[in-house]
This record gives structure tokens, sequence and C-alpha cells, in this order.
């Protein structure tokens, strides 16, 4: 990201983090789960190819995301909110 903004990676850092309160790691990820929440209560699409959409090589990536951040597995939350 810092790269395609024309900053270096330390002064990117600091902009995010002094507009988001996140570093941008953690608003990167924060992003990805909301997007992959949207994709999971609005679509039938399954969830490789949800984490896919959202920058994951696989599945295993956003399962753990998903439990570490939501308490529940992708496929519990789409049962959830659907």
């Amino acid at each position: 990201m810092a790269a395609c903004s024309g900053y270096s990676e330390r002064h990117f850092g600091r902009l995010v983090e002094g507009l988001t309160g996140l570093t941008a790691q953690q608003y990167l990820t924060a992003a990805r789960l909301h997007q992959a929440q949207q994709l999971l209560a609005l679509t039938d699409l399954p969830l490789h190819a949800v984490a896919v959409r959202v920058g994951y090589r696989c599945h295993a990536g956003l399962g753990m995301l998903f439990v570490r951040e939501i308490g529940m597995t992708p496929a519990d939350y789409r049962r959830r909110v659907k």
C-alpha cells in the first residue's frame, strides 16, 4: 500500500495511524474482515471465494481471523446473519 501511495512505509504507517488510530496492518485486517462479513451476509459465495476476494490465499486464514475477532467461524456467522 505504501508503494502505491508514493510514501515511504514509515511515513505511510504514520499517516494511516494518525487518521484511523490503527496501524496499517490493523486497518487492512479490519477492512478485510468487514468486507468478508458483508459477502457472507449478502451472497452465497463459498468460503474459499470470499477469502480470495478479501485478500487471503485460502479460507484457513480468514477462518482464523473470524474466530479471533468475531468469536465464531465464518459458517456460523453466515448462519446467524442470514
